[in-house]
């Protein structure tokens, strides 16, 4: 058993499992921004290295973009193209679009939670539900650690996008070959507003 999973536990009801918690959590709903409370929602006790480790995990996984970067720049025209497709797929949910562009064994992350998800129909199936009973997001596009990264908004009914959480992609060839998802309080490291206006 792996450190994290040794002090790790869900309390969950029968309304209430695991990847539904996921689910909230990387829709935003849920603020997980101190430690006490990341401790009572996972179960975790007080000396557990994942709350040892929750703001260093964030801190030291991104570096913020240099201030004087307001457009981020594509390192490739190919860049330019399949960060392209990933927008137009994830705004408009087309689950089909997004999987094409995924490498076989892609992986997905969340620090500073220990979720993760590995392979193709994996990850698919974890973003059908996040597109699941009609959500739409908005994504605007940043830089993080020199890759491609997008703020993430999902659309209230008053047409207000709020934010949902910060993507980085990692990719291979003319495929993303990995994505990690931070928590929405990092937005603002990098000049993203936590909502946007309705459209």
């Amino acid at each position: 058993m792996s450190p994290a999973s040794s002090c790790f536990s869900f309390e969950t009801s029968p309304t209430t499992s695991p990847l539904r918690i996921v689910e909230l959590l990387h829709l935003g709903s849920w603020r997980v921004e101190d430690t006490t409370y990341l401790g009572r929602l996972f179960n975790l006790s007080a000396h557990s290295p994942l709350l040892d480790s929750h703001r260093a995990a964030n801190h030291s996984s991104l570096r913020r973009p240099s201030s004087r970067a307001s457009v981020p720049s594509a390192s490739s025209p190919a860049e330019d193209v399949l960060v392209a497709k990933f927008v137009r797929a994830w705004e408009s949910a087309d689950l089909g679009a997004l999987v094409a562009l995924l490498t076989d064994d892609v992986f997905m992350s969340m620090p500073p939670m220990p979720f993760e998800y590995e392979g193709r129909d994996v990850v698919a199936r974890f973003c059908g539900g996040l597109f699941g009973a009609g959500r739409r997001f908005d994504l605007v596009p940043t830089r993080a650690n020199g890759q491609p990264a997008f703020g993430a908004y999902v659309r209230a009914p008053n047409g207000i996008s709020h934010g949902a959480g910060l993507y980085v992609l990692a990719i291979s060839g003319d495929r993303i070959c990995a994505m990690t998802r931070f928590e929405n309080s990092v937005l603002t490291w990098f000049g993203l507003p936590r909502s946007l206006p309705s459209r």
